[in-house]
């Protein structure tokens, strides 16, 4: 629906700062956030730019894109005009505005946006970009935000401290499951022994522990001679994560079928009983890990058993023993152990997949991401209407 038609949004615009290359968590996350703002304020009174081209078709205005797709280094002259072009739209749109940065390196132009304008704006923090030492004009632009928020406490907390905020003021709005990535409900032929896996597959992105999924398989394979782990994705890492596979003689039974548009990838969760990507968490040297999990809500909602590594905001997305198991890196056997406990036992696979499904539509559906936002858009208009006031 387009609008809820309360008295308190009349007038509130709100213009998204986006990312939007490719088809990442955030990209993701603020696609979901761009449709709830619309069913609640309507299309005509939501726009966004992005740094890099928008691939996916647009529920409301959109007011600029880059020119280049799927991500990469952004040009000096694309950054001036996404730069002048929120300046542009957000002086015209300055009436009842309110300004959301969907990556806190965008922190900095929505502050701009509120100068020119006197709107409220958000910033969004997702994960590992916004753990550690933060750039200086980020900073910056999370103090001076009337909200930050972040999709997991664990990244909460890491703002807070690399901002310099107080204790318990970044808020906590987590992730929902995509509209794209809705699941089917008709039964479908499950297979018991394949794992799934599905990461972008370059080197900046190892931390996801698909080399580590690999290292377990010769393990695996032994004890469960026909388990197949399949891995959807592609990208630099690829040759090398094949030729791993080669040395550890194991290339039969683990299949890299590159990149699959949303739809195919719908149909491997449901084909599949089994999940893993042990992601690691690191803080030091350089932070590393889920900020949320995206991808683990995605395959929970197909009734897939989940595994995953404990650290980081993982313990929020899987739920111990309920939705999935978590494992400890630093214990080498428990990885492998895991998954041949899955792969062996049909009834535990049954019952945290069953769980897993059933814990993504109450605690992570669309109805209460929106709910959620809708909590969120309230503080800013209400900031919004006392600007106008004064």
């Amino acid at each position: 629906m387009n609008g809820l038609g309360t008295r308190s949004w009349e007038g509130t615009k709100a213009i998204l700062l986006r990312t939007d290359a490719g088809i990442g968590g955030i990209e993701r996350a603020s696609r979901s956030l761009t449709m709830a703002l619309v069913d609640l304020l309507g299309p005509g009174h939501v726009g966004f730019l992005s740094v890099w081209a928008s691939k996916m078709p647009s529920p409301c205005r959109v007011l600029f894109t880059g020119g280049t797709e799927g991500g990469g280094r952004v040009s000096v002259g694309t950054r001036l005009q996404f730069v002048l072009h929120t300046l542009r739209h957000a002086f015209a749109w300055r009436e009842g505005l309110v300004i959301v940065a969907c990556h806190p390196h965008l922190g900095g132009t929505a502050w701009l946006g509120h100068v020119v304008s006197r709107a409220p704006y958000a910033v969004w923090c997702h994960g590992e970009e916004s753990w550690g030492k933060l750039r200086t004009t980020v900073r910056f632009s999370l103090r001076h935000a009337l909200v930050v928020f972040a999709p997991s406490t664990f990244t909460a907390c890491r703002v807070e401290i690399g901002a310099g905020l107080p204790a318990n003021s970044v808020h906590v709005l987590p992730h929902c499951l995509t509209p794209e990535l809705i699941m089917g409900r008709a039964p479908v032929a499950r297979s018991r022994h394949r794992v799934l896996t599905v990461a972008r597959l370059v080197p900046e992105h190892r931390y996801k522990g698909i080399d580590a999924l690999i290292e377990a398989w010769p393990q695996v394979h032994e004890t469960v001679p026909d388990a197949e782990l399949i891995v959807v994705g592609d990208g630099a890492d690829r040759d090398y994560l094949e030729q791993l596979s080669d040395r550890l003689q194991v290339r039969a039974s683990v299949q890299f079928l590159g990149a699959v548009d949303d739809d195919e990838l719908v149909r491997h969760y449901r084909r599949t009983a089994i999940f893993a990507l042990p992601s690691r968490t690191r803080l030091d040297p350089k932070p590393e890990g889920e900020g949320f999990g995206l991808v683990y809500l995605e395959a929970a909602a197909s009734s897939c058993a989940v595994v995953a590594a404990q650290g980081g905001a993982l313990p929020e997305v899987v739920v111990a023993d309920e939705t999935g198991l978590l494992v400890d890196l630093d214990q080498p056997g428990e990885l492998p152990e895991a998954l041949i406990r899955l792969l062996l036992d049909s009834q535990l696979t049954n019952r945290l997949g069953t769980n897993g499904r059933r814990h993504v539509s109450t605690k992570h559906g669309y109805p209460l991401f929106r709910a959620r936002v809708e909590g969120l858009l309230e503080r800013l208009t209400r900031s919004s209407q006392k600007t106008a006031a004064g």
